[in-house]
């Protein structure tokens, strides 16, 4: 099947923005982001009334070869809401598959939500140790004290230097169904606001990953002007694009890994911005990672032999 270039021939918005706070050292380079939220454990395709679409397999081929086609800076995220909410850890290890795929992406930073914690701590520090995801969380702590994970990453894109911050909401029913009494996720603004005063001064660009609800991801970048970019799997804005709320832009999440989705930014003038944004359905016509598509595989017989859930821990590719 010849390899169909994902994110190029779809429509395109560009939205001249001002954007003065998040930038400490301009510079006319592109930025080019692909990013994905919201998975919700969706390894295989979905059946969708879109038709079977996504699955982490296409969503890997789809972002390396897009990221292969750009010269210019470029970065991997992933805004949160990954894990399947339902696999228990101990019962089905579905998320630690998830996890294993994720970390053949190469992902350059990977937000943890509430729901995320239902993939299990330990499940999800092996991924951080053992894997390297880049998994990150500004507010996510212990409550003897101490971030769970890093706040935040500084990726340096070509001559750029990005700092990503991720952020969680506080969402209590998540926290209890995960069983994890000893840890919350403190209050969002304080936390940001901490992080930034870190962040802003190294960095030339500034984004934010969160679950925050619209209204608060829109009120966070109407007062805090240090971030240029706020990706939120719960604002719903990917099919029209970016909304700029006061000095920043504000993007939302394709659901469930059905589309691949991408966001250029330009400086124009020092003080304002270009922004592109694509947006392409994975539909059957894109091909699988190999390497995912197996992983999957091997997910879907472990599961054939144990259909009441069975999980014994340890790497996945030694599970039997």
């Amino acid at each position: 099947m010849p390899l169909r270039k994902p994110c190029i021939s779809f429509f395109l918005l560009l939205l001249i923005l001002a954007a003065g706070g998040g930038c400490s050292r301009p510079s006319d380079q592109t930025l080019r982001l692909v990013y994905s939220g919201a998975m919700m454990g969706y390894l295989e395709p979905c059946g969708c009334r879109e038709g079977r679409v996504g699955g982490l397999a296409r969503l890997s081929a789809a972002a390396r070869d897009s990221l292969d086609l750009w010269p210019e800076p470029k970065l991997l995220l992933e805004a949160g809401d990954f894990a399947e909410a339902f696999a228990s850890p101990g019962v089905d290890p579905k998320n630690r598959y998830l996890l294993q795929a994720m970390s053949f992406l190469g992902y350059d930073a990977v937000n943890v939500t509430a729901q995320d914690l239902m993939a299990g701590v330990e499940t999800l520090r092996w991924a951080a140790d053992s894997l390297r995801v880049p998994l990150i969380s500004a507010n996510l702590a212990s409550k003897n004290g101490g971030l769970v994970f890093p706040g935040w990453v500084i990726r340096q894109a070509g001559d750029l230097t990005i700092g990503v911050v991720g952020l969680g909401a506080v969402r209590p029913l998540e926290m209890h169904r995960a069983r994890v009494d000893s840890l919350e996720f403190t209050a969002p603004e304080p936390a940001l606001r901490r992080a930034l005063d870190q962040v802003r001064p190294q960095c030339d660009r500034v984004i934010l990953l969160t679950d925050l609800t619209s209204r608060a991801t829109r009120e966070i970048a109407r007062t805090i002007p240090e971030i240029d970019l706020v990706i939120s799997t719960m604002e719903l804005t990917p099919t029209q694009g970016l909304r700029r709320v006061g000095q920043a832009w504000v993007a939302g999440t394709s659901r469930q890994g059905k589309a691949i989705t991408t966001i250029g930014l330009t400086p124009v003038t020092e003080d304002s911005l270009a922004a592109t944004f694509s947006k392409a359905l994975l539909d059957s016509t894109y091909r699988d990672d190999p390497r995912v598509a197996r992983l999957i595989s091997e997910y879907q017989a472990l599961r054939a032999r144990h259909p009441g859930g069975w999980f014994s821990g340890g790497d996945p590719e030694a599970s039997e």
